[in-house]
C-alpha cells in the first residue's frame, strides 16, 4: 500500500491492485475459486449428508460435520451443507479445506459456545484461500457466528447470521494474528436490539481486531502514539448489511482498510468505527442509519483515513450520549479526509472534531436539523458544565488526554444545513486550538454562522475566515475574540 501526501490532502492508491484483483473474485462461482487457489481443477465438494448428518430437531450433528470436513480437507475439496437445520456445537475449519457453503442452516444447541463456525490459523499455520458461505442461527446461545484467527487471502461472502443476543459478542470476527488480505462481503447479519448500556462490551456485526499495546489504544496518558503489536491487514468489507446491536461494522488495530458500499443500521452506539490504531484507508458509500451516538466513528490514535460520500441519516433519539455526531473524529486522530458526505436527523452535531490534527471537512451537505450545530471543533471537552458562553459545547470529562491538542482543521465549501450555529469552536481548559480555516459554504439565512468560546485569551490563534459576509454576522457570538481579514 502506497499513501502519497499533497498539500496536507493524501490519496489512498493499491499500488498492487488488490483490490480489483479480490473483488472481481467475489464475482466467480467457488469451482473457480478453488480452482484459483489450489492450482488445480478441484472436485465436486463433499456433502455432509454423505457423513451422517440428519439436519432433525434434537440431534447433533456436530460429528457427521467434523468427518465430512476431515474428508473434504485431505482431498482439497469443498464442503456443501444442503437444505435443511443441521444442530451443531461448534465447527472447526482447518487449513487446507477449499469452501464451506450451501443454502442449509447451522443452529447452535446446547450451552453458551464461542461461536458456531471456527476458523483457527496462526502465524506458521494460516487458513488460506478459504470461501466461506454459510447460513447461522446463533440460537441466543452463541457468542459469536464466525470467528477467525490467522485467515489469509479468503472471503467470508453471503453469509445470513441470525439470533446473536450476547454481550461480547459478534457476527463475523476476523482476529489476529497473521490475518491479512480477506473479502468480507455481501453478508447479512441481524443483531438483537440492544438498548445503550446493557452490552458494555459490545454486540457487533462485523469485527476486524488487531491487538494494541496500550488499553487505551494509539496513544498513551500523555498523547504519545502507541502503535498496534500485532495488526491484521488489507481487509475489505463491502455490500454488507448490518441490523441491531451495538456497532454494525468496527475497525480495532488494523490497517490498509476499505469499508465500501454497507448498510448498517439501527445500532444503540455506533454504525461504523474505526478505533482504536485504525491506519490508511477509506470508508465510502455507505448508509449508517439510525445509531444511538455516532454514524462514523474515529478515535484513538487512528490516522490517515477517508471518509466520503457516505449517507448518515436518523439518529434514533431517546438512545443518544453526550457525545453524538453524525461523523466524529477525536482524541488522538490525524490525518482525516471527510468530504462529500450527506447527513441528515437530528443529531447534537453533525460533525465532529476534538484533539485531532490535520483534518479536513469539505463539500459535505449537513443538512440536519442539528440541536446544537453542524460543525463543532473543540480543543479539549468542556467538562459536565458547559459555559454559559458556550451552549453549543460538549460536556464530556476525560482529563488524562489533555496532554492533547486541536491543530490544522480546515472547512471547505460545505452546506451547514440547519441549527442554531452553524460552526462552533471551542477552547477549554487552556488548551490551545490552532489553525482553523474556513473557506466558501453555503450558511441558512435564518442561521447563526459563528460561535466561538476561548476560557483563555490568545489560545485560539490561526483563525481564517475567507468568507466576509460569515466575518462580519453580527449575530456570530465571539467571546471576546476579534476575527481579522483572511
Amino acid at each position: 500500500m502506497v499513501l502519497s501526501l499533497k498539500n496536507s490532502h493524501w490519496t489512498y492508491r493499491d499500488t498492487v491492485r488488490r483490490r480489483d484483483f479480490l473483488g472481481s473474485l467475489t464475482c466467480l462461482p467457488a469451482i473457480v475459486l478453488a480452482c484459483h487457489f489450489s492450482g488445480t481443477t478441484p472436485e465436486a465438494p463433499i456433502s455432509i449428508l454423505d457423513y451422517g448428518a440428519r439436519g432433525q430437531p434434537g440431534i447433533d450433528d456436530t460429528l457427521a460435520f467434523t468427518r465430512a470436513i476431515a474428508a473434504a480437507t485431505s482431498s482439497r475439496r469443498g464442503l456443501y451443507i444442503p437444505s435443511g437445520r443441521y444442530e451443531v456445537t461448534q465447527i472447526d475449519v482447518p487449513s487446507g479445506l477449499v469452501s464451506v457453503e450451501g443454502p442449509g442452516w447451522l443452529v447452535a444447541r446446547t450451552g453458551e459456545t464461542a461461536a458456531v463456525v471456527r476458523v483457527s490459523g496462526n502465524a506458521t499455520h494460516a487458513v488460506r484461500g478459504l470461501r466461506l458461505s454459510v447460513n447461522i442461527d446463533a440460537a441466543s446461545i452463541a457468542r459469536r457466528g464466525v470467528f477467525c484467527t490467522g485467515l489469509v487471502e479468503s472471503q467470508i461472502v453471503d453469509c445470513q447470521i441470525v439470533n446473536l443476543t450476547h454481550n461480547d459478542g459478534d457476527g463475523i470476527r476476523i482476529s489476529f494474528p497473521a490475518s491479512r488480505n480477506n473479502v468480507i462481503a455481501r453478508n447479512n447479519v441481524t443483531l438483537a436490539d440492544v438498548v445503550n448500556g446493557t452490552h458494555p462490551d459490545g454486540l457487533r456485526g462485523i469485527h476486524i481486531v488487531g491487538e494494541t499495546a496500550s488499553p487505551a489504544g494509539g496513544i498513551d496518558q500523555t498523547g504519545s502514539p502507541v502503535r498496534v503489536t500485532n495488526s491484521v491487514t488489507g481487509h475489505q468489507v463491502l455490500d454488507n448489511k448490518v441490523t441491531g446491536g451495538t456497532h454494525g461494522i468496527a475497525f480495532f488495530g488494523s490497517q490498509d482498510i476499505e469499508v465500501r458500499n454497507n448498510e448498517c443500521r439501527g445500532q444503540s452506539a455506533r454504525n461504523i468505527i474505526a478505533s482504536p490504531s485504525v491506519e490508511r484507508g477509506e470508508i465510502v458509500a455507505n448508509r449508517c442509519l439510525e445509531a444511538g451516538s455516532s454514524g462514523i466513528h474515529l478515535a484513538d490514535g487512528t490516522r490517515m483515513i477517508k471518509v466520503h460520500d457516505n449517507l448518515v441519516s436518523s439518529l434514533r433519539s431517546g438512545l443518544t450520549d453526550d457525545d453524538d455526531a453524525a461523523i466524529q473524529a477525536y482524541v488522538g486522530c490525524r490525518d482525516i479526509q471527510i468530504i462529500g458526505n450527506e447527513v441528515r436527523g437530528d443529531w447534537r452535531y453533525g460533525v465532529a472534531v476534538t484533539l485531532v490534527e490535520n483534518v479536513t471537512v469539505e463539500q459535505n451537505r449537513l443538512i440536519g436539523p442539528f440541536r446544537q450545530a453542524s460543525v463543532a471543533i473543540e480543543s479539549d471537552y468542556v467538562g459536565l458544565q458547559p459555559p454559559r458562553d458556550a451552549p453549543f459545547a460538549r460536556a464530556r470529562e476525560m482529563p488524562w488526554r489533555n496532554a492533547l491538542a486541536t491543530r490544522n482543521i480546515s472547512l471547505v465549501d460545505n452546506d451547514y444545513g440547519t441549527a442554531p450555529i452553524a460552526i462552533g469552536l471551542g477552547q477549554y481548559r487552556g488548551r490551545s486550538l490552532v489553525g482553523v480555516t474556513i473557506h466558501g459554504g453555503k450558511f441558512d439565512d435564518a442561521v447563526r454562522p459563528l460561535a466561538i468560546y476561548q476560557d483563555q485569551p490568545g489560545a485560539i490563534t490561526d483563525l481564517l475566515v475567507s468568507n466576509a459576509a460569515v466575518r462580519r454576522d453580527p449575530r456570530n457570538l465571539l467571546h471576546g475574540l476579534t476575527i481579522g481579514p483572511p
